[in-house]
């Protein structure tokens, strides 16, 4: 234990010092794209005198022309508290960012070694969220914080709930029941900063499925119950009090090739930048031509026969790989356009999380 603790504390520090340097370079840049408007937005937030307006209905539908895609209530109240410390001095939103960054990291790192076991492969874990080229849109915009704080209390409501929920291990049942109500709590908030949230009841019936296997599978199955009626109670509340919004209503219908098309596209792009993060940009125009969709259809069905037949030897070989393989095709799904997203389709800044 004596020598652990130099060596875990080394490896943190290791990982913060390269979130530090792939961050610092930006802080002094001028806000670019959406954050170019904060400027101009900034009254919007300085006469909210306290964060819990922006949980209110009301806000969202006087104040944002799409209030139920846009209902980001804990990102908005970030920013708020960032505007009232910094006004719009792009360095102090930007450390902002990066701190999240930095604890997202160092969550990472802690839950591969919670999975693997291995302090090694822990900090290669830590290493490679700190430094993937494909997290560049969502740190350099300050409004796509959204992404960093739904992946942070997701990282938490996991880590909570498997601390809840694990066998063998010696913790006071009292303990195990806060961590279980602190982990619901958790996964409300990720639902509060970007819904993308939503993903994490999947992923723990996943991890009861890959993981834990045999008896503790079905009691760690029956726990997500609640979870997955938190999730459905989020949705009920946004689609009874918030408004669909003007661009919704505004724009015309995708034609039926026309949803095939996207999300094959979308799960196309996305699988290949994860991988080799190359060619980036910050906007893309869908060039998936709809009218001749067989050859893509069947390339897409074909990788994804690979894919699960891949993840099903893994499986048998290491669980835990396993489900880090499904961690990441579960969090794209929700961004895949399989329900098509109007405003940029395809963002760089949606892969943050797989």
């Amino acid at each position: 234990m004596s020598t652990m603790r130099p060596k875990w504390l080394a490896s943190l520090a290791l990982v913060s010092a390269v979130v530090l340097a792939t961050t610092l370079n930006a802080a002094r840049n001028p806000f670019v794209w959406d954050d170019a408007v904060l400027d101009e937005e900034r009254p919007n937030y300085e006469r909210v005198t306290w964060p819990t307006a922006f949980f209110a209905p009301r806000h969202w539908n006087e104040h944002h022309p799409t209030p139920r895609a846009a209902y980001r209530p804990l990102r908005e109240a970030s920013l708020w508290l960032d505007v009232k410390l910094w006004g719009v001095n792009p360095i102090g939103h930007r450390a902002t960012v990066a701190a999240l960054h930095a604890l997202n990291c160092l969550a990472v790192c802690i839950a591969a070694w919670w999975l693997f076991g291995s302090r090694r492969l822990a900090l290669v874990a830590g290493l490679l969220f700190a430094a993937h080229p494909i997290h560049t849109e969502a740190l350099a915009m300050v409004k796509n914080r959204g992404e960093l704080m739904a992946c942070l209390f997701m990282l938490i409501g996991f880590a909570l709930f498997v601390r809840a929920m694990r066998p063998g291990v010696e913790t006071p049942e009292p303990q195990r029941r806060w961590s279980y109500g602190l982990a619901l709590l958790a996964f409300a908030a990720a639902l509060l900063s970007k819904s993308i949230g939503v993903a994490l009841p999947a992923l723990l019936v996943v991890y009861g499925l890959c993981v834990e296997r045999g008896r503790n599978a079905r009691r760690l199955l029956v726990a997500t119950i609640p979870f997955w009626c938190v999730a459905l109670a989020f949705f009920a509340f946004k689609a009874v009090t918030l408004k669909s919004g003007t661009w919704a209503g505004g724009r015309a219908a995708l034609t039926f090739r026309e949803r095939v098309a996207r999300p094959l596209e979308t799960l196309s792009r996305y699988s290949l930048q994860l991988p080799m993060p190359i060619d980036l940009h910050n906007d893309y125009a869908p060039k998936l031509n709809p009218e001749t969709l067989l050859g893509p259809v069947l390339v897409t069905g074909g990788a994804l026969t690979l894919a699960a037949v891949g993840v099903a030897k893994l499986w048998r070989v290491s669980p835990p790989a396993a489900f880090v393989a499904l961690w990441m095709a579960l969090t794209i799904l929700p961004v895949s356009n399989l329900i098509p997203m109007r405003a940029r389709p395809i963002a760089e800044q949606r892969l943050y999380i797989p």
